[in-house]
């Protein structure tokens, strides 16, 4: 077998959550990240529990970015700042970017109210 272009896989850096992305309020289901994140680095929720929910980055997410946190169901809300901001308009695994064709307004909007006459 010839292994010339192989590339050996670097092995998972585990960081602090904190220390890489921001995440607003304990209900958001994603972080935005502080730095560039690279396959290969493995985010710990915490501090507790112990031990810490670990979300390895699956896709490059650049800082300023909304990375996933757990899997987000498709139709189910995007919660950032502990408010929705949108629904995943796909499943969208832990680690994976939540940029926009993910995540979009939904069907499901409060009704508006009709517009007043002066």
């Amino acid at each position: 077998m010839n292994t010339e272009n192989i590339t050996p896989t670097a092995p998972s850096t585990i960081v602090p959550l904190r220390e890489v992305a921001v995440r607003l309020h304990p209900q958001d289901n994603v972080a935005i990240a502080k730095i560039n994140l690279q396959v290969g680095t493995t985010l710990a929720l915490g501090p507790d529990p112990h031990p810490p929910t670990l979300v390895p980055v699956r896709q490059p997410i650049p800082g300023g970015h909304k990375m996933a946190l757990r899997e987000i169901a498709a139709g189910e809300p995007v919660r950032r700042y502990g408010q929705v901001i949108g629904f995943a308009s796909q499943n969208i695994l832990p680690g994976w970017p939540a940029i926009p064709t993910s995540v979009g307004p939904s069907s499901r909007s409060a009704p508006t109210r009709p517009p007043t006459s002066v």
